[in-house]
């Protein structure tokens, strides 16, 4: 998460493989890896004639199974005492430390979801918004950058919020934890 080790490593690692998943999958799906750019796109009808919101709905559904899918995967590989630190024979809270590990959360989120909704509102449109201008934009002049710019926006975004929110960016990277742990206490 955000908020434990390196704020600039956090930002990095998810700026970098966003940008090179973009990279990977931009040619087969439009680089659509976020539900919020693919609602958006499909709504606005700007991938063209054959992206629109049926198409929508099945890139969503689709990009929700599979991050449940990874988050499940993750459950069942980590071991339950990841994130704990019991070494001096207190192990209380440790039967939180493997949820813990993948929720996404900050400083703000337990008690301030008001903040944490816009903070995620903000970071995410500033996403979305770099998206349509250029991956989306066939007036681009960075068609070529684009995934770079995705990712170099998510960096920013998570070093920006992710102190206070966990940085989630992404519908299903909230919620798919959620629900592979069954605690929805940090869902806004």
């Amino acid at each position: 998460s955000a908020t434990s080790g390196s704020l600039l490593s956090s930002a990095l690692g998810v700026g970098f493989c966003l940008a090179v998943i973009t990279y990977l999958t931009i040619g087969i799906s439009g680089g659509h890896l976020n539900p919020a750019v693919t609602c958006a796109v499909s709504i606005t009808g700007k991938a063209g004639k054959d992206f629109g919101p049926m198409e929508g709905m099945l890139y969503m559904a689709a990009q929700f199974s599979g991050a449940i899918a990874g988050a499940c995967l993750m459950r069942a590989a980590t071991p339950v005492q990841v994130g704990c630190d019991a070494s001096d024979g207190n192990s209380e809270g440790c039967e939180n430390a493997q949820i813990l590990t993948f929720l996404v959360r900050g400083v703000l989120s337990q008690k301030h979801g008001v903040a944490v909704f816009v903070f995620e509102l903000l970071c995410t449109f500033s996403l979305v918004w770099v998206f349509f201008s250029t991956v989306v934009d066939p007036r681009s002049v960075a068609r070529g950058l684009a995934p770079l710019a995705v990712g170099l926006t998510a960096t920013v975004s998570v070093i920006a919020e992710g102190p206070f929110t966990g940085a989630g960016l992404n519908p299903a990277r909230i919620i798919a934890p959620a629900v592979a742990f069954g605690n929805h206490a940090h869902c806004v």
